[in-house]
């Protein structure tokens, strides 16, 4: 029984080798790893390969040689996207080509698709933190105004979350918050860059000009109420005498009245009256009528 199982196991074994042989299917298997590790390698190559064209690059005084080393970075970065179209460095390093270029635009599209959910996957934190703070500072230079700006901050925001050791970025987000009038957050932002990079001038130089704008803000806040409460005093004072004035002539009309009455009607008796001015006129005159008609 045990004999006939395994050799009815060892058929079924033969004949998978078998077919599987027969299509190539095995070393189809192995190009496909081999030529993937190839890949990968070849894409590492040309990517280390443009990072340093576009050192040189940054280095070079000459605007033509500067120019030249750019687009042989850009030439490796297109390289390496085109082995590897999943890998955001290669996007990142093709940007920064063609921003040293002055082809901002299509800088901001390549890092646009650096930070993409597909790409950006293979990017740590710090790196996309990076990437952002670079999108942000592309922005700026293109929009320093309305949705441009607006952009920027987003994605300031998120960079200083991924990596809160970035000076940079959070001098960045100030200049953008100036730029909101939106005083106190610039302030806090200056602060935070100085915290990371305490040796920055330009956040130092931004704080203590803040510092100065938000105090004389406050003063002038200050002043504001306090004329505006004396505004609302005088106002108040001025409706208490304008009251007293219209009671005033209300009680010399009730007693112009009572005289009035005292001669045409020749009452026999009234008395001297001081009535409230918020007394009717029909209830006075009731009851200087019933006082009169008393017997003497």
């Amino acid at each position: 029984m045990w004999t006939d199982l395994l050799l009815q196991g060892a058929i079924i074994l033969v004949t998978i080798f078998m077919f599987l042989a027969m299509h190539d299917i095995p070393k189809k298997i192995f190009t496909k790893i081999r030529y993937r590790n190839r890949a990968d390698f070849q894409a590492k190559r040309h990517f280390v390969l443009g990072a340093q064209l576009l050192a040189q690059a940054r280095s070079s005084k000459s605007r033509s040689s500067t120019t030249s080393l750019a687009k042989q970075a850009e030439s490796e970065a297109n390289k390496a996207i085109s082995l590897d179209p999943k890998d955001a460095a290669a996007y990142i390093l093709k940007a920064l080509a063609l921003d040293l270029q002055g082809y901002k635009t299509s800088a901001l599209d390549s890092l646009d698709i650096a930070l993409s959910p597909l790409a950006a996957k293979s990017l740590t934190d710090k790196e996309r933190g990076d990437a952002l703070f670079k999108r942000a500072e592309l922005k700026m230079a293109m929009n320093r105004r309305g949705s441009g700006v607006d952009s920027a901050i987003e994605d300031l925001t998120k960079a200083v979350e991924l990596g809160a050791d970035n000076g940079k970025a959070f001098c960045l987000l100030g200049e953008c918050y100036e730029i909101k009038k939106m005083k106190a957050d610039a302030k806090a932002a200056f602060e935070e860059a100085l915290k990371v990079e305490p040796s920055s001038n330009v956040a130092r130089a931004a704080v203590d000009r803040l510092g100065s704008t938000c105090f004389h803000g406050l003063e002038n806040n200050l002043e504001e109420q306090k004329k505006g409460h004396l505004a609302k005093n005088s106002v108040q004072q001025q409706g208490i005498a304008a009251r007293n004035i219209s009671d005033g002539f209300t009680a010399l009309a009730i007693q112009f009245l009572h005289f009035f009455l005292a001669k045409c009607l020749q009452f026999r008796y009234l008395p001297v009256l001081q009535p409230a001015p918020s007394m009717s006129m029909p209830f006075w005159l009731a009851y200087t009528q019933s006082i009169s008609n008393q017997p003497s």
